[in-house]
């Protein structure tokens, strides 16, 4: 991350670059006590220099919030370029990008969506979503454990309101990669607190056919 302005260059965007800015946002401009200290652990590890942007993020952030629109919209585009949305088709109202978003989303194929507490059942090389409550303003996310029968696809956080911080739905996809059954454990963590015992943890049955 920079810590002073310069030009930029933009070669690629991972899809996971709208969520992780979402939440880098977030957290810079939050004023909750957990804030400084969870920007002081990203500063020394993971985004050295993340401290010294707050003021400058929180001025810019204050612009983006009055701007008449709910929330910072202005990652949808951001998101949809690089193919990280629940659903590919969008359409323009009034000049505005409007996203089906949530898990009833209308879209032909989509994967199965799974909550806590529901067995999965999945076909080889077919896709499944796990869908999780979670807040990344935190600094907290769902990870998966090794499992011998899915593999790890992707991770996408579905927004549960217009104001930042808000809770939502953290979707995890999978596919199913050999015939089997087996347990898929997540644990929800913050990334840098390395050793720290997760705050919860989920378990999903599931079976994978040929």
């Amino acid at each position: 991350m920079p810590t002073k302005p310069a030009p930029l260059i933009c070669r690629a965007v991972i899809p996971s670059a709208p969520s992780e800015l979402a939440w880098i946002l977030d957290l810079a401009t939050q004023t909750a006590r957990y804030a400084e200290p969870a920007l002081a652990e990203l500063d020394a590890s993971l985004v050295p220099g993340a401290r010294g942007l707050r003021s400058q993020l929180m001025a810019r952030a204050q612009r983006l919030w009055g701007d008449g629109l709910p929330g910072c919209p202005e990652l949808v585009p951001l998101a949809h370029l690089v193919g990280c949305l629940l659903e590919d088709r969008v359409s323009v109202d009034e000049g505005l990008v409007v996203v089906p978003w949530g898990d009833d989303a209308p879209a032909s194929n989509n994967p199965g969506v799974y909550h806590e507490g529901e067995d999965v059942t999945v076909a080889e090389r077919d896709e499944f979503v796990v869908a999780l409550p979670a807040n990344p303003s935190t600094g907290y996310a769902w990870t998966a454990g090794e499992n011998p029968d899915v593999a790890f696809v992707s991770s996408r956080q579905v927004s549960g309101g217009t104001q930042p911080g808000s809770p939502g739905t953290q979707q995890l996809t999978f596919r199913g990669s050999h015939a089997g059954a087996s347990t898929l454990a997540l644990a929800y963590a913050r990334s840098f607190e390395a050793g720290v015992p997760p705050a919860k943890t989920a378990k999903f049955a599931v079976t994978v056919t040929t």
